[in-house]
């Protein structure tokens, strides 16, 4: 299940386990009563309402981009959230709804685009696409995403951006050669454009290019996708113990991390047992020592070359 209500300021609530998880209906009635458990404006909590989306078991190309165990959790799992830490994705929102206005005759924003691999379904949306003609008269891209932040990056685009960036392209179908991406980064304080980085070479060392072929894009989708897939169709998720270090900040803002903790618990304890040789014993988490397996299952029936 996606997130299911809100938590107030106050400890109210309208649910049997208390913790101030209220029901979308009646934080909206104690926001609109002006109560202190939502001391917000009405419209903000009824817009973060409002923006609330059940993906179902729909697979977008941001559902891939971060921690998989915690996508599936939170898929499955009924949970809360306060405005505070949903207000980040209503900012980003109202900017979005801002731009969407003003399409130049060359472009088209926000649509939302879909392509299969290896037998599932992935979409996005992306944020922005020019076309134009250059000297030669060739048909050239620009693809755009933009992100609202409280501080703008120092370095250029973070790197699950530009894994995003280029599967949008994907997406698209756009030929790499063809096609110039950006990110571009907005905040109160201004603006960053971020362009992706071609290979260069600098005292010796030579860094890797931002812009991947569709080789390179595919290889990312065999390893997430059918990871996210065998998820899905399993409902199993993925174990704790092949969560990246990478991945691993994001645990601090999750809201199912007591459940991921309990069920990472359960699951250590499960691989002890098969290590150590003992039987089955039908608890929570001994599922997970078949994920793997599972997981190659999958990329079998789709045909997937390891």
């Amino acid at each position: 299940m996606p997130l299911v209500g809100l938590i107030s300021a106050d400890g109210t609530s309208d649910q049997p386990e208390g913790q101030g998880h209220c029901s979308f209906d009646f934080a909206l009635q104690l926001a609109q009563d002006r109560h202190e458990a939502f001391p917000y404006p009405y419209p903000l909590v009824k817009g973060i309402v409002d923006g609330v989306q059940n993906r179902g078991e729909y697979i977008s190309a941001t559902s891939i981009l971060h921690c998989l165990r915690g996508d599936f959790l939170k898929r499955r799992t009924p949970f809360y959230q306060s405005i505070e830490s949903l207000y980040p994705m209503f900012r980003g929102t109202l900017f979005h709804s801002l731009m969407e206005k003003n399409v130049p005759e060359n472009g088209r924003i926000e649509e939302k685009v879909k392509r299969t691999h290896r037998g599932i379904e992935i979409g996005g949306t992306f944020d922005s696409l020019l076309t134009f003609r250059d000297n030669n008269d060739n048909e050239r891209f620009i693809l755009q995403d933009w992100k609202t932040t409280d501080s703008l990056p120092k370095y250029g685009a973070y790197p699950s951006h530009v894994a995003q960036v280029n599967i949008y392209r994907w997406l698209l179908g756009l030929d790499p050669e063809k096609t110039t991406m950006e990110v571009h980064y907005f905040s109160m304080k201004g603006h960053k454009a971020c362009p992706l980085r071609e290979s260069t070479t600098r005292g010796g060392r030579t860094s890797n290019s931002q812009y991947w072929t569709d080789a390179e894009v595919e290889a990312y989708l065999d390893d997430r996708l059918i990871k996210l897939k065998a998820s899905l169709d399993s409902s199993i998720p993925m174990p704790y113990a092949m969560v990246t270090e990478e991945e691993k900040w994001e645990c601090t803002y999750c809201p199912v991390r007591q459940e991921c903790a309990t069920g990472a618990t359960q699951e250590n304890e499960a691989m002890w047992r098969k290590s150590a040789g003992l039987p089955p014993t039908g608890a929570a988490g001994e599922e997970s020592t078949a994920w793997l397996a599972l997981t190659e299952s999958v990329g079998a029936r789709l045909l997937v070359s390891k």
